[in-house]
């Protein structure tokens, strides 16, 4: 991360990381949620990498995290 990306780590942010992920490294996700002043990192079970587009179950679990991050 840079100088150019200050102003948009200070947005309120939640990542939704794929349990089993193959195309975003996790620690990159891991370390922009640290740099990041209101970040929400979690980990969805049993996920790959279109959390949206995986079973019922994993998607309500994403589903429910986006509504409790934009309730708060």
């Amino acid at each position: 991360l840079n100088n150019k990306h200050e102003e948009l780590l200070k947005a309120p942010t939640l990542i939704l990381q794929a349990e089993t992920e193959h195309y975003v490294l996790s620690i990159r996700q891991d370390e922009i949620c640290r740099a990041a002043s209101q970040c929400t990192l979690i980990q969805i079970p049993k996920s790959r990498h279109c959390i949206f587009l995986e079973t019922d179950e994993v998607r309500a679990q994403a589903v429910q995290a986006l509504l409790s991050f934009t309730e708060n």
